[in-house]
């Protein structure tokens, strides 16, 4: 069992600035996925050559992927207010991006090479 990652791509709707994303990002994304159970990193991406100028890889990465199922499938009052709460930043988000492609993974080596 690894960790368990999400990936996002995402690409900037005509007029938007990528700093918009990276604002949202530190002030709205990783307070609010902060407060998730099982959450142990948000990252943000910005692609910069090649056909990708305009992009960004949003990546979160969990304990596992049942910290991610947990809280996902979770119809808790507390998954109700941390979606609530996280929905003006969501929206803001999309109107600022297009979401381009997901993945998912789950990390089976747990050595990494520096």
């Amino acid at each position: 069992m690894g960790e368990f990652w999400t990936f996002n791509f995402w690409e900037l709707r005509t007029g938007h600035q990528g700093r918009e994303l990276e604002e949202l990002t530190r002030l709205g994304i990783i307070p609010e996925y902060g407060k998730v159970k099982g959450v142990k990193a948000i990252k943000l991406f910005r692609v910069e050559e090649g056909d990708g100028v305009g992009r960004f890889l949003a990546v979160t990465i969990y304990e596992n992927r049942e910290a991610f199922n947990a809280w996902f499938t979770s119809n808790s009052v507390d998954f109700a207010i941390w979606e609530r709460s996280l929905r003006p930043t969501l929206e803001k988000w999309s109107s600022i991006a297009n979401l381009t492609s997901v993945s998912r993974l789950v990390e089976l080596l747990d050595f990494r090479y520096e």
